[in-house]
């Protein structure tokens, strides 16, 4: 499956959660309850995968917590940087993280797509779910989980019409949606 193949698959099931779920974006009902939609519409087109809302089943340190890293500059840049971290005498964080809905197969290394998603009328900024896209699509600072691709997607709720913007990332930074094209098979 190539890149290109997938995003039509997840713009198919967005145009279905438009179909039949627009209400819950007209009328600003919980980021997890759209994100919980989507993912069915998603597992409908990706029968073959695994899809899941906050799963954090994929990285596991030996104390049994799961985490990912992140650069602690880059944190401290975008003022995300916690002030228990800001203590710590380490270039790369841990930080305990639940993407919004993965495409992957369980119990397995085969990680298609991570997708967060944020509401328009959301108060907390979307810099960190950029940030943990990039850090989940890249094989720096120990981040092993090689998800092909990241996804942002941000939804214009609270408004008669909603629409959504997708971002893409892989190889650890954001990248255009032509460049889709480019990758060729990724699954």
């Amino acid at each position: 499956m190539n890149a290109w193949e997938i995003k039509g698959r997840i713009e198919s099931a967005l145009k279905i959660l438009f179909k039949k779920d627009i209400y819950l974006l007209q009328k600003d009902i919980n980021e997890r309850a759209v994100a919980h939609r989507l993912a069915i519409y998603l597992q409908c087109v990706f029968p073959e995968y695994d899809v899941d809302c906050e799963y954090n089943g994929n990285v596991l340190q030996d104390d049994g917590k799961k985490y990912i890293c992140i650069l602690k500059d880059r944190l401290k840049m975008l003022g995300l940087l916690k002030q228990k971290e800001e203590k710590v005498d380490k270039e790369v964080l841990e930080r305990l993280v639940y993407p919004d809905i993965i495409i992957h197969k369980r119990d397995t290394s085969e990680n298609l797509c991570i997708i967060e998603i944020k509401k328009s009328t959301s108060q907390i900024p979307k810099d960190y779910d950029k940030l943990k896209l990039e850090c989940y699509t890249s094989s720096n600072y120990d981040n092993n989980l090689e998800y092909k691709l990241g996804l942002y997607i941000e939804f214009l709720a609270g408004v008669d019409k909603p629409t959504c913007g997708l971002q893409w990332y892989w190889g650890g930074k954001e990248n255009t949606e032509e460049k889709l094209k480019e990758i060729g098979e990724i699954a």
